[in-house]
Formats: structure tokens, sequence, C-alpha cells
């Protein structure tokens, strides 16, 4: 992997716009970058909630991990799941 990539350590560094950090009281702080990471992975969540509760896919998804065998009476391929 060495060889192919490279030996050399690269720093990565915040943009500028991530920089800094939230002061909420003396005890506690959050630094931008973290709270962009969370407010990230909320979004990501929330995307999958949705996809889960509002589209066929999350309704065969639901219905195969629910009952497999049903579901596949009903129509849906469920090879790919395993057990």
């Amino acid at each position: 992997m060495r060889t192919t990539i490279s030996a050399q350590n690269v720093a990565v560094e915040n943009p500028l716009w991530m920089n800094g950090s939230l002061q909420i009281n003396p005890a506690l702080s959050l630094t931008y970058n973290r709270i962009y990471v969370i407010l990230f992975t909320l979004l990501v969540f929330l995307g999958l909630l949705l996809i889960l509760k509002r589209t066929t896919l999350g309704l065969q998804v639901r219905a195969v991990s629910q009952n497999r065998a049903m579901a596949r009476a009903l129509g849906v391929r469920s090879a790919r799941a395993e057990d």
C-alpha cells in the first residue's frame, strides 16, 4: 500500500470557516468542525429515515426484515438479504 500511495504523511487542515469554537459556558466549548460533523450526521440520519419511511424501497426493506417469507410471497426479491 505504501508503494502505491506513498509513505509521506500529509497534514490535513480544516478550512477557515471550520476554525474556532462555540463557547457554551466556561466549562463547555464545542469546535465548529465537531458541530458540522454532528449536523452532517443528523442530515444523513434524517435522509435514511425518510427513505425507509416514505419510499417503496423502504417499505420493501421493512417487509423483508419483519417477515421474509411473506415479503417473497408478495413479490419482493429478498435473495440478497442474509439470515
